[in-house]
């Protein structure tokens, strides 16, 4: 039987196939470079097989592509409701051994429960039909995946203490993510740290943003908006940013007196 080629993996398999030929490359030449053998690179090409993302890393490595096959492949595996704009912020989250990430308006997605974040990203998008926002709302559930297996990362948040008292869907919504939030603070890998309304002023009224390392030591840098979100390792950003996040976390709560303010805001909610 003819196994017939996926659409997703056909265009990541057609453009390998073109840099390959750029290159002057046959697949064995190629297979030769990598740990990938001629049967299977032929197979990814023809679209009959997905590209796993550490081969996408050994083809752009090989074909000197500056990652376009990796952002390829992360677009075909990529789940129906993450906004192409958000791929490149989602498979560094994947990555990452450290997330910091400091949140001005809303708790963070990576946190989220699912009907916090069926309102969030309604908020974000009225155009979304109803198909679409579920499909959203289980994209952000699978991505908090990535802190709960058997390597996550670590996370430090900072939020805003109003992030705390909005009361978005109401008072039962918010009591269940709220003690969601106490939750997840409660593991080793995860801090959550408030920033109290009485700190004034502070470097981070700018707007949100998240420093993601990979185990590597690189760091990137993202900056979300609405329709976009850019990741940036630029040393002298990264940097910025960096002291700005450890400026917040002066700033904010420790951790202990943290959770009692989320306690608070819970009880506050009754």
């Amino acid at each position: 039987m003819q196994i017939k080629p996926k659409p997703e993996w056909l265009k990541v398999g057609q453009e390998i196939r073109r840099l390959r030929s750029a290159n002057r490359m046959s697949q064995d030449q190629l297979s030769q470079l990598m740990t990938l053998s001629p049967a299977m690179l032929s197979s990814i090409e023809r679209g009959i097989r997905g590209c796993k993302p550490e081969f996408a890393e050994e083809l752009d490595t090989a074909l000197q592509t500056g990652g376009r096959v990796l952002r390829l492949v992360g677009k075909a595996n990529a789940d129906p409701g993450t906004p192409t704009w958000f791929l490149d912020v989602e498979r560094l989250q994947h990555q990452a051994a450290e997330i910091r990430q400091f949140q001005l308006g809303w708790l963070p997605g990576l946190l989220q429960t699912e009907d916090y974040a069926r309102l969030a990203l309604r908020a974000g998008d009225l155009s979304l039909s109803t198909t679409g926002l579920q499909q959203a709302v289980n994209a952000r559930l699978k991505r908090q995946e990535l802190l709960w297996g058997e390597n996550p990362p670590l996370l430090f948040v900072v939020l805003e203490e109003g992030v705390l008292c909005r009361p978005i869907g109401g008072r039962d919504i918010m009591t269940r993510q709220l003690d969601q939030l106490l939750s997840a603070a409660g593991h080793a890998h995860i801090t959550v740290q408030v920033l109290p309304m009485n700190a004034g002023p502070h470097p981070g009224l700018d707007g949100t943003f998240q420093l993601l390392r990979l185990p590597r030591r690189e760091t990137f840098l993202a900056l979300e908006s609405r329709v976009s979100a850019d990741a940036d390792d630029d040393a002298d950003h990264v940097n910025e940013y960096t002291q700005v996040f450890e400026d917040l976390r002066a700033l904010a709560l420790a951790p202990q007196e943290s959770a009692d303010l989320i306690r608070k805001a819970r009880g506050d909610l009754q």
